[in-house]
Order: structure tokens, then C-alpha cells, then sequence
């Protein structure tokens, strides 16, 4: 199958096809990196709230929570202040911790910790989320898009396939309809050049998708036209003057 090379007009229909896949990616991508970390923060407010509460309880009455030995690492960095001790969370640090979506709440007081085991906090991973959601819209949407420039260049090739075949099939007996003419039968020659010329205009027509071309002006000399108009009736006139 042959290549069809893409003119001006087709190379902008061809963007004007993409262009809504490339504003969706734009737009992607600024909700990626305006949006969404916004909304994981919301999240991670909500989640720190509702641990709070926990420590609050426990600091309320912490006879009823089990005491334990706060060890070092970031797992037992505090999460905030809560007079007149502070208190902190244990995110998950393993699978099976993670598979028992069981979180330590603590809070530390007077050197004593003491800390209860709640079910996770469910909130919203906005990032793991919109990371696979948007990649596989937008791999849809420039899917469809490629599917319908392709089928726009099969399109288009297939109309200049058709009009190419159509002005061969028409122009062909008209060009050899003209030796069978006789040289003294101006009117038939005439004739013939219109039909030629007239099927050059429709394949042009049909080309510019049912729109007129835009007529040809130039510039030449009134004086000049009138000159080349005299020589060609000349003959005539002087004959008619004559008779």
C-alpha cells in the first residue's frame, strides 16, 4: 500500500483530531501535579485525626491500655504534642502487618507508654489511584485518536485513489476523441477542450471537499487586450467590410 503524503490541509485536519487526546494529557497532567497532592494531604489530615482520637481516649484512661517500651526508629517518631506527654501512631512495617490492617496507637506520658491496636484508618490512595487511572485513559483516548487519523489518511487516499481513476476514465475519451475531429471543425475542437477542462474543474472541485477554488486573477494591460482582439477578428471584419 502506498504512502499518502500529508499536504497542509490534511496535516491540520490530522492535529485537529489529536488535539482533544493532547488537551486531556495537558489537563492530566496538571491535575496530577496540582490536585492530587492536595487531595493526599486531605487524606493523610483525616487519617492523623482519626488516630488523635485514639490517643486521646487512651490519654483519658490509660489503666485500661496495656503499657509497653517505646523503641527507636521512625516507626515510633511521635505525631504530635498532647499535654502533658505526646503521642504517635505505627504505620505498617511489614505484609503481614499490612495484610491485618491493624495500626499501634500510642501515647507516652511521664516516661510510661501506653497504646492499643485499632483497625486502620481507611483513606484514599489518591496517588496509586490516579497513577494507573490516568496513564490508561489517556492511553485509550490517543489509542482512538491514532484509530482515527489512520482512518482519516485511508480516507483521504482513497477519495484521490477514486478521483484519480475518475478523471482517467473520463479524460481518456475525450483526449482521443480529438485526432477523429477534423482539423476545420472548430466547434467540435471547442467542445472537446470544454469537456476536458470541465472534468479538471469537477476533480478539482470534489477535491477541495465540495468548495470552490478561489478564482485565479492577474494583472495585464486593457490596451494590450484590445490590441490582441482586433488582430484576432481582423480578418473577419475586413471580409465582412468587403462582402
Amino acid at each position: 500500500m502506498r504512502a499518502h503524503p500529508l499536504d497542509f490541509r490534511s496535516a491540520l485536519s490530522c492535529l485537529l483530531i489529536a488535539l482533544p487526546a493532547l488537551v486531556c494529557a495537558a489537563l492530566g497532567l496538571l491535575f496530577w501535579y496540582d490536585k492530587v497532592p492536595q487531595l493526599v494531604r486531605t487524606e493523610l489530615q483525616r487519617e492523623r485525626a482519626a488516630y488523635r482520637e485514639i490517643a486521646a481516649e487512651i490519654q483519658a484512661d490509660p489503666a485500661h491500655y496495656p503499657s509497653g517500651q517505646r523503641g527507636k526508629g521512625e516507626a515510633w517518631a511521635p505525631a504530635g504534642k498532647m499535654a502533658p506527654g505526646r503521642w504517635g501512631f505505627l504505620r505498617a512495617r511489614s505484609r503481614a502487618e499490612v495484610d491485618s490492617g491493624r495500626v499501634t496507637v500510642w501515647y507516652e506520658a511521664h516516661g510510661e507508654t501506653r497504646f492499643a491496636e485499632v483497625a486502620a484508618a481507611e483513606i484514599v490512595d489518591y496517588r496509586r489511584l490516579f497513577g494507573y487511572g490516568i496513564p490508561a485513559v489517556l492511553a485509550l483516548l490517543f489509542a482512538l485518536t491514532g484509530w482515527g487519523i489512520g482512518y482519516f489518511r485511508r480516507t483521504a487516499r482513497e477519495k484521490d485513489d477514486f478521483l484519480a481513476a475518475v478523471a482517467h476514465d473520463l479524460t481518456t475519451p475525450l483526449v482521443a476523441q480529438r485526432p477523429l475531429i477534423g482539423q476545420d471543425d472548430a466547434e467540435a475542437l471547442a467542445l472537446n477542450d470544454r469537456m476536458v477542462r470541465l472534468v479538471g474543474n469537477l476533480v478539482d472541485f470534489l477535491k477541495l471537499g465540495g468548495r470552490r477554488p478561489r478564482p485565479r486573477t492577474s494583472e495585464f494591460r486593457l490596451a494590450d487586450a484590445f490590441a490582441a482582439a482586433y488582430r484576432a477578428f481582423a480578418a473577419d471584419f475586413a471580409e465582412e467590410v468587403s462582402g
